[in-house]
């Protein structure tokens, strides 16, 4: 999984980092991190909610 990627599209639709890491229950620099590239793998549960955050704000851009 990108994790880059899914973080960009989540800033891309009007999520600021530290939005994004209030949402899953991290710091804005985890967030950093992350789009930055130091963290190649996430812990399972920090992962599946990255995914799931974006499932639900790219569905709600689509439907815009």
């Amino acid at each position: 999984m990108n994790w880059q990627n899914l973080i960009e599209e989540l800033q891309f639709v009007g999520m600021s980092q530290l939005a994004i890491g209030e949402a899953l229950g991290k710091s804005q620099a985890w967030v950093c991190a992350v789009k930055d590239g130091q963290y190649k793998d996430l812990k399972w549960a920090d992962g599946e909610a990255l995914r799931a955050l974006h499932a639900v704000k790219t569905r709600m851009e689509k439907a815009a």
